[in-house]
């Protein structure tokens, strides 16, 4: 008979304690406001830091990919913590003129501070604080995210797509397409015949929705919106849109919009998709005085719209964005309609306060 076996010891694992936190005078801040605070360490074994690293920055979430800036990023504290004694490393931080604090349907934007602690042999310690940001009160410039992104966004303001990039973009489908069709044929294939005419019709579909201004273009001649750069909050957009006719045309109407949106982009590669989702939009059909234009005499087309005091700040970041344009259709009868637009950008409105909305 055999013995029974001793009991197998007890296996104690003692986990050190080590435990960040940041104490701020204040978490509701203005755009260019500076911050002071500390970091506190709370230990219970003596260890060698590497550094505590403090960094301030903002990120989005919400249907897009994530995009994230760090504004700041500082070290603290080099050297051997022991327990017992008051582990505390003050700061003072200056938040910048924006992006301020978005809550949005699809995009959000929040701010943070962070603290890690760079501790060998074990996972790094951290934590972090949600600032709320809110706009300056007094005259700044306003910083509207990402400078990358909002240089572009505003070079592009207005531009329609380069023909150079429309063609090598559609040219691949029209090959397939074309190709798939002949072989169909000459195989007596008329699935694939058929297949490859429903491809063909994709960009087919595609140049001619981006056509169609060129081809209203050649009636009523070439259109350009004429819109501020930039305009605060609950102020007035006012925009023209100068028509200069080819030929005789009578007009339908003509529909001035203004649209928010938030566009934001999700995945990556063939699994790519963009959701737009519109926060604002106002529309009017504007009164003609001649609503038939005359070759070669010159027609001005305006309307004013007044930004509602609460109109979200623009924003730009990869793959997130929240945008303002100014658009005008012009319906022709029997002819492909033309729709013009300009973008701008919605900045602050020191005039106007806002209140926090959780």
């Amino acid at each position: 008979m055999t013995a029974p076996s001793a009991p197998s010891p007890t296996l104690r694992v003692c986990m050190s304690k080590f435990e960040l936190r940041i104490e701020l005078e204040q978490t509701e801040l203005v755009g260019g406001q500076t911050v002071s605070g500390c970091i506190v360490v709370d230990l219970d074994r003596e260890v060698e830091c590497r550094g505590v690293k403090l960094e301030l920055g903002w990120h989005t979430h919400g249907r897009g990919n994530r995009a994230k800036h760090t504004v700041l990023s500082e070290t603290l504290a080099v050297g051997r913590l022991i327990p017992g004694r008051d582990h505390r490393f003050p700061f003072s931080v200056t938040v910048p003129n924006g992006p301020v604090t978005y809550r949005g349907e699809i995009l959000n934007v929040d701010w943070t501070l962070r603290a890690q602690a760079d501790i060998p042999w074990r996972i790094d310690p951290k934590t972090e604080e949600t600032l709320y940001v809110v706009e300056a009160s007094r005259d700044a410039a306003y910083v509207a995210g990402d400078s990358a992104r909002v240089e572009s966004l505003r070079a592009s303001a207005g531009r329609s797509l380069p023909m150079g990039c429309l063609l090598v973009f559609l040219a691949p489908f029209f090959l397939v397409g074309l190709g798939g069709i002949v072989a169909g044929f000459a195989n007596n294939s008329i699935v694939v015949a058929l297949g490859s005419l429903a491809f063909l019709g994709v960009p087919s579909l595609v140049t001619f929705l981006v056509l169609k201004n060129r081809i209203a273009g050649t009636r009523i001649g070439p259109v350009e919106v004429e819109a501020p750069e930039q305009e605060q909050r609950g102020g007035t957009v006012a925009a023209k849109m100068p028509l200069n006719p080819k030929s005789a045309v009578r007009l339908n109407a003509i529909t001035a919009s203004l649209k928010g949106v938030e566009r934001c982009v999700s995945g990556s590669g063939t699994n790519r998709t963009t959701h737009v989702r519109t926060v604002v939009e106002l529309g009017q059909e504007l009164h003609l005085a001649r609503p038939n234009l005359v070759p070669n005499v010159p027609l001005a087309v305006g309307h004013s719209f007044s930004l509602p005091d609460d109109a979200a700040l623009s924003f730009a970041a990869r793959d997130n964005r929240l945008e303002w344009s100014v658009e005008f259709h012009i319906d022709i009868p029997n002819w492909p309609d033309a729709t013009h637009s300009a973008s701008f950008f919605v900045v602050p409105n020191a005039e106007i306060p806002l209140s926090r909305e959780e």
